[in-house]
């Protein structure tokens, strides 16, 4: 059995009983001090004693909970506490007041702890514990302290837990309670050595920043989840400077159409497939969803923009991931793939598509993908696109994607459309030819009309590499 919970190691083991084992296993099991770490309050008197002396010195792991109604866990939870001094990582579930209601736990909850690494503080959903009011236990100082997470629940925002972190967690804070935005800056610059950083609904209060404030140093931040208004992110985002190859997850809502903000980090480098080196994105589109992402193998960078009923068209969809891609280092991707998902009414246009291009100017690959009972036809506009012509440039003429040599579309349908796809890529033939197309499951195909205008053409591959 294992116990989901938020904590440095993700999950909180459990003991299979066995009735029957041979001596020898018996003994090299009582006499290995590391399988006897792990304590909760949930045990019985006798479980918790013999965990203690079967641990000898090695640093524990403590899960504990604050029920009060039954005395055997008071008993237990307070013989733990004791052990503080040898504790590594605490997991604390408060479920009401006792914790500082009782003078004794109190005082227990004041010993030196100076093998804590790790703290998990988290409310109970639906306790009568008041939500608005800062945990107190555990004060410090903790010497050893790196991991800090607060689940729905908080600290004093100036608290000295907030300090010398390497991975903070916050999560579902109430509006009232958070921290304002210069709070938030003053516990960044406290944690240079940051490498992991997670803020679940847990935005700052306000956007203010102080004019000419240095912005932070976290040279050794690797990983970072948000989920915020995209407003506070966005302001969020321009305090620290940041390592250029870093993973992160942003979910953001609402996400401004009209004038799109910065909420990914600009300074990002391109992921290349070890295949064939080129650098993949993936745009998918679902009526309540547009997600963005880059990664691979474990590096992991997305972003993901819920969106409200009736709250966005296809343009204005296209219009924010446009604005996203070009204001990173993934306006340089070679490979794109688009997905719409789901069902959406819409159509596509010319110019939502002459965005998309004008943003990937180094497209080599594009994948246009319709799944799971796409209506309407995003695709529209699309060949009209990849054959309008620019005169940026005094004298030349050119074509949106010139470097496209290979464009694969799935679950399209060609039957009024196949002979303007024809046209475009006739324009395109002498100037910025299509080296291959490949159609999976495309319906009103007419391979005589497409093939003579394209170096390969593909009905139904049975592979084609990076879809």
């Amino acid at each position: 059995m294992t116990f989901k919970f938020p904590q440095p190691t993700d999950i909180l083991q459990s003991w299979i009983y066995v009735t029957h084992v041979c001596q020898r296993w018996r003994q090299l099991a009582l006499g290995y001090a590391p399988l006897w770490t792990i304590l909760s309050d949930s045990q019985s008197d006798e479980e918790t004693e013999a965990y203690i002396s079967r641990s000898k010195c090695v640093p524990l792991e403590v899960f504990t909970c604050s029920v009060t109604v039954d005395p055997s866990h008071a008993t237990v939870h307070k013989r733990i506490l004791r052990e503080l001094p040898r504790t590594s990582h605490i997991t604390i579930l408060l479920t009401d007041d006792s914790e500082t209601a009782d003078d004794l736990l109190t005082s227990l909850w004041k010993h030196p702890t100076p093998c804590l690494r790790s703290i998990t503080f988290a409310r109970e959903s639906g306790s009568p514990t008041d939500w608005l009011a800062p945990i107190t236990i555990l004060p410090g100082p903790h010497p050893a302290l790196r991991s800090l997470s607060l689940h729905d629940c908080h600290i004093s925002w100036d608290s000295s837990l907030l300090r010398g972190l390497s991975s903070l967690r916050v999560d579902f804070i109430p509006p009232s309670c958070r921290p304002t935005m210069m709070d938030v800056y003053t516990i960044l610059s406290a944690c240079p050595d940051l490498r992991r950083l997670t803020l679940i609904w847990a935005p700052p209060s306000d956007v203010f920043i102080h004019p000419n404030i240095p912005r932070i140093h976290l040279p050794h931040l690797h990983t970072f989840d948000i989920a915020m208004d995209a407003t506070k992110w966005a302001a969020l985002l321009s305090l620290p400077e940041l390592p250029g190859n870093i993973d992160f997850s942003i979910v953001c809502s609402p996400f401004p159409s009209t004038s799109p903000i910065v909420i990914v980090p600009q300074m990002l480098p391109l992921l290349p497939t070890p295949q064939n080196g080129m650098s993949v994105l993936v745009v998918s589109i679902k009526p309540k969803l547009l997600s963005i992402s880059q990664g691979l193998h474990r590096e992991r960078k997305d972003v993901a923009l819920p969106l409200a009923d009736g709250e966005r068209s296809i343009d204005d969809l296209f219009c924010i991931f446009s604005g996203i891609i070009k204001s990173t280092a993934w306006s340089s991707v070679t490979t794109l793939t688009v997905r719409f998902l789901q069902r959406s009414g819409e159509s596509g246009n010319k110019n939502m598509w002459i965005n998309v291009f004008q943003a990937v100017p180094k497209l080599r690959s594009f994948f246009l993908v319709l799944v799971d009972n796409c209506e309407g036809n995003p695709d529209r506009g699309l060949p009209e696109a990849l054959c309008s012509r620019s005169t940026s440039d005094p004298g030349e003429e050119l074509f949106p994607a010139r470097e496209l040599f290979q464009m694969v579309l799935v679950n399209l349908d060609f039957s009024e459309s196949i002979k303007v796809y024809s046209d475009c890529l006739r324009l395109r033939l002498e100037t910025a030819p299509l080296v291959e197309l490949a159609l999976i499951n495309c319906r009103g195909v007419d391979k005589e009309l497409l093939e003579k205008n394209v170096g390969t053409l593909w009905i139904d591959p049975k592979v084609i590499s990076l879809l």
